[in-house]
């Protein structure tokens, strides 16, 4: 679940996340210990208990093209929510945020017909690096037949382009009302398209692929600094492991014979110059005589 901002105006500094996100234990009946990923809240929990976590999620709505100019890595508005989509109106948007754009989510309107045709190579690049398609449910419950005809049409599009991979079905719902259970949701998923398999996918594992994502996209400009402590600068006299004093005296063994067959070598190699050079005297002593 996630707390939606959505910005239709241009992404400003003042868009920037004002609330943390909600994160509770509630008690269960299933009995057995498990991990929970949420984002920034992933932990280990106990018996009978679950982990809800609810993420801070940015939506932006993109329909000129410098809408999209502040959606870069380095954004500190895009960096203090834990989730971001874009909502792309033209096809232009579409392919920009495809290849380049820093988002975890392509959100496709289901009340609006698409105002440009769908493409595999664009798709793909989409695909490729990890970013998921959004369909809401939302318009089949609450829009108009015209709506509801758009939405059927996009959903269609969109798995026949995809071919099933990064979907992920979400109710978009702004009350109680309009949330749906996951056998529901899982059924209007195969009525879009997909497969039975691949209907559960977008409603369980691909959510924790965005969060996944999501997580990556704030981590990946992370530096670590190595430091190689010389302890014979220090002044500390350092003792040898069993492991690493057997593998010491192994290389110096090694170093050893090396050591002897290259002399070996070289005494060979001087042997049969002197035995060449003698030869070479007692030709030209016989040529004399």
């Amino acid at each position: 679940m996630a707390w939606n901002t959505e910005v239709r105006t241009g992404l400003v500094q003042s868009h920037a996340c004002d609330h943390e996100e909600y994160a509770a234990n509630l008690p269960t009946g299933t009995g057995c210990a498990r991990v929970v990923r949420g984002g920034r809240n992933d932990v280990v929990l106990a018996r009978d208990v679950a982990r809800f976590v609810q993420v801070s999620r940015l939506t932006v709505v993109l329909e000129k093209l410098s809408d999209a100019y502040p959606i870069t890595p380095t954004s500190p508005v895009l960096a203090s929510y834990g989730l971001v989509a874009v909502v792309p109106k033209t096809e232009k948007l579409f392919q920009q945020a495809c290849a380049s754009l820093e988002t975890d989510i392509i959100s496709i309107d289901g009340a609006e017909r698409l105002a440009f045709f769908l493409k595999f190579p664009t798709v793909g690049q989409a695909i490729s690096r990890g970013i998921h398609f959004e369909l809401s449910f939302s318009p089949l419950l609450t829009g108009s037949p015209v709506a509801v005809r758009n939405l059927m049409s996009n959903a269609l599009s969109l798995v026949r382009y995809t071919r099933g991979k990064n979907i992920l079905l979400t109710s978009g719902a702004r009350e109680a009302l309009a949330l749906r259970s996951p056998y529901d949701v899982t059924n209007l998923g195969v009525l879009f398209g997909l497969s039975p398999g691949g209907a559960k996918l977008a409603i369980s594992s691909a959510a924790s692929d965005v969060l996944a994502h999501a997580e990556s996209r704030s981590m990946y400009r992370t530096s670590v600094g190595v430091e190689v402590f010389d302890a014979s600068r220090h002044g500390e006299h350092v003792v040898p492991t069993e492991g690493a004093a057997s593998s010491a005296s192994a290389s110096s063994s090694a170093a050893a014979k090396a050591k002897a067959t290259t002399a070996k070598a070289a005494k060979g190699k001087g042997k049969g110059k002197a035995q060449s050079k003698g030869k070479g005297k007692d030709v030209q002593k016989m040529e004399i005589e």
